[in-house]
């Protein structure tokens, strides 16, 4: 019984509402004379039916099954086979379309219309404001039960024309007004919500005094219109003027304010359509008002849509502002045309020191507005001729006048050391080198001198300072062909798999040692240290490659010296851009499952520092490696950022203590009381201690009496090649 009584609650509102408003509602519905016939210009009980479905969905269409028979049976004298086909005619339409809706438009299908999306205020057009009405109609006028019209009264095209017309314009136009009055009635929420809307759009365009006037001229016009008096003109020519009034009004009045008045208009039009409308060929006149009064309220709708983006996207413009793309900034393909012009002048390359770095992180559009903010800061120096171009990667270039002076060149210097950068509301730090150079594009050649330049401004961002090339153009020409030579050199040694492959031993002091494999490339004869060589790998974007051959070489050596997995252990660097390459883990795991060798076989060592880099893509690549079961050792600890805070939430199995804390530890005292805490912190986690660079006996003994279980240095052994060390 309870379960009952909760049910027959639910369509007690809807019923009710269906009962008190339908008599209302035919009440209000304009009537028209034509040839001598009545019609309804506007059909009010199709929109409130079509309102209390959405507000109630299935419950409104079965209490409306009741209520609307019930309605036609005491308002009209059809027989009972009539009123249910006319109801019939009406709740079928719209029960096929609502469901539709619902299918396709998901838990908001029921919203109020000027909430939907651009597709579903299509769908919310289309089904219940023009195919729903016009079936209903179709059908009503097939089963000769148009409401109004006696039972076989002669149809004429002039009442089947404005019957259907005043039906979609119903749909169209009063539904939504319904469904937003009814709303209001029922819903506290939905009146502060329409209260606050309608004060926010007064505010946004700081209107007040043109709606006032825009409400003004509104009402003289409707007042024209509807009640004319004793004017013996035809004021109906006065219609298009509402229609530009209420365009206008779109831009100061809330979108569902606006609606409420433009169907308050329509009613009020047709309620009045004898004021205005004269008599001779009066079926003419109404039927182009109501066409004219569709058109312009489809358009007015999708107005209305707009202008809701357009509030919507200047509400959330600070949010985006440092999001925004930025400005283009001239290439060289503009510098080129100025050159042609303008041939002398003076090439200043500014190299954005960690912008690269940061792009990594934040994206291209950081890097892009960053370029563009510099930009900017420096236009008020130039002069007219002058300007600032885009370079690829992190670096500007701006073309000076001819001989400019170093002292105006310090001064672009100091204005951008001066000015703050932000991006996402955090500080932007960047490092500024300066290179510059005379330029005569009829003896010059422009890309040969921006290489040049190049190299010189990331020096000057190493050393803090303005590099002229004026008298290093023989040696920026050299260094710039070893970078080529070294660019060579290395793709060639990856193409081929020339790299030699050295191991040093990492020693317990327990007796027991696995080996650290380090890189080496053979130049005529010559072995090539890492120092000299990895910058140009990591400058060259090939560390990922670079590590993947080690790899595979490491597990080649493995393979065909059939050493056991189990027991034997090598220790392998990674670089920092290849843990932020995504896909590298899965990478790593298929070489490890080509050659059959287990994940206890190789420890990956990662330096600190490379948690700055993208520490959200590092942290996915560890994870993957040690979900396979890889150890991970953190190398050269000590020398990062926030060690202790690391080394607490570090989810590593080594530590490696760097050699500057190593070499000295056996005369400075606070050396050893870093490694020793160092150490304690590491037992609490279980981790593996080892220290690097151990060259002497004595800081053998000091290491272990502090705790360090693995020592490596020349002291235990130097790198050998990796088929004699294993």
């Amino acid at each position: 019984m309870k379960r009952i009584a909760l049910s027959g609650g639910k369509y007690a509102l809807p019923g009710l509402l269906s009962l008190l408003l339908l008599p209302l509602a035919g009440w209000l519905s304009p009537l028209a004379q034509v040839n001598g016939e009545p019609c309804y210009l506007l059909y009010f009980p199709l929109a409130l039916t079509a309102a209390l479905s959405l507000l109630f969905a299935q419950r409104a269409l079965l209490t409306l099954a009741l209520s609307l028979p019930l309605y036609s049976w005491l308002s009209s004298s059809l027989p009972w086979d009539a009123i249910l086909i006319q109801c019939l005619a009406l709740l079928l339409p719209l029960w096929v379309f609502l469901t539709l809706s619902q299918r396709w438009q998901g838990a908001r299908w029921r919203c109020d219309m000027h909430r939907l999306s651009a597709r579903g205020m299509v769908v919310r057009l289309l089904g219940i404001g023009l195919f729903a009405p016009l079936i209903s109609g179709a059908l009503m006028l097939s089963a000769d039960v148009l409401p109004a019209l006696a039972p076989a009264a002669p149809l004429q095209l002039p009442t089947i024309l404005l019957s259907l017309e005043g039906m979609v314009l119903s749909g169209l136009v009063l539904t939504p007004a319904s469904y937003m009055l009814l709303r209001l009635a029922l819903s506290p929420c939905y009146r502060r919500a329409f209260g606050e809307e309608c004060r926010r759009a007064l505010q946004t365009y700081h209107g007040r005094p043109r709606a006032l006037l825009l409400l003004s001229l509104y009402l003289a016009l409707m007042g024209a219109l509807c009640f004319p008096g004793a004017l013996h003109i035809n004021v109906s020519y006065l219609t298009p003027l509402l229609f530009i009034l209420f365009t206008l009004a779109a831009f100061h009045f809330s979108d569902r304010a606006l609606w409420l008045l433009w169907a308050l208009s329509v009613a009020l039009l047709f309620a009045t359509s004898q004021h205005f409308i004269w008599q001779s060929n009066r079926h003419y006149q109404l039927a182009f008002l109501s066409s004219s009064l569709i058109a312009f309220s489809v358009s007015l709708l999708f107005t209305l849509l707009v202008i809701k983006k357009n509030r919507r996207m200047r509400r959330f413009q600070p949010r985006w502002a440092d999001r925004a793309l930025p400005p283009a900034l001239p290439t060289l393909c503009a510098l080129n045309l100025h050159l042609q012009r303008r041939p002398n002048g003076t090439l200043c390359l500014l190299h954005l020191g960690n912008l690269e770095l940061l792009g990594r992180c934040h994206g291209m559009t950081m890097r892009a507005l960053t370029k563009s903010q510099l930009a900017t800061f420096l236009e008020p120096l130039l002069l007219p001729d002058e300007r600032v171009y885009q370079l690829q990667g992190a670096e500007l270039l701006v073309y000076l006048q001819p001989d400019t002076e170093l002292a105006r060149i310090d001064a672009l210097h100091a204005r951008l050391l001066r000015q703050p950068l932000r991006w996402q509301q955090q500080p932007v730090t960047l490092q500024y080198g300066v290179a510059y150079a005379a330029f005569d594009a009829r003896s010059h050649a422009l890309n040969a001198r921006l290489g040049q330049l190049s190299y010189l401004a990331e020096r000057a961002c190493r050393e803090h300072r303005i590099m002229p090339l004026l008298g290093q153009e023989e040696a920026v020409s050299l260094a710039v062909n070893e970078q080529v030579f070294w660019l060579q050199k290395i793709t060639q040694a990856l193409q081929e798999n020339t790299l030699l492959l050295y191991a040093q031993p990492i020693v317990h002091r327990g007796g027991k040692c696995y080996y650290e494999i380090l890189a080496r490339l053979q130049d005529g004869g010559q072995l090539v240290l890492p120092g000299k060589f990895i910058p140009f790998i990591t400058a060259f974007n090939l560390c990922a490659q670079f590590d993947l051959l080690i790899i595979e070489n490491v597990l080649r050596h493995i393979r065909r010296a059939r050493l056991d997995s189990s027991s034997t252990c090598f220790s392998v660097n990674l670089m920092p851009s290849t843990l932020m390459q995504q896909g590298v883990a899965a990478q790593i795991i298929a070489l490890f499952e080509r050659y059959q060798v287990r994940a206890e076989a190789v420890i990956f060592e990662i330096t600190e520092q490379q948690y700055l880099l993208d520490e959200n893509q590092e942290l996915e690549t560890v994870r993957a490696l040690r979900a396979y079961n890889f150890k991970i050792a953190i190398d050269d600890f000590g020398t990062g950022l926030s060690n202790y805070q690391r080394l607490k939430h570090l989810h590593a199995d080594v530590v490696k203590i760097d050699g500057m804390f190593v070499k000295d530890i056996v005369s400075n005292s606070l050396d050893r009381l870093i490694i020793k805490s160092i150490c304690d912190i590491a037992r609490e986690k279980q981790l593996q201690v080892v220290a690097e660079y151990v060259e002497s006996r004595e800081q053998m003994e000091v290491l272990c009496s502090l705790g360090v279980q693995y020592l490596q240095g020349f002291l235990l052994g130097e790198p050998r090649p990796l088929a004699q060390a294993s």
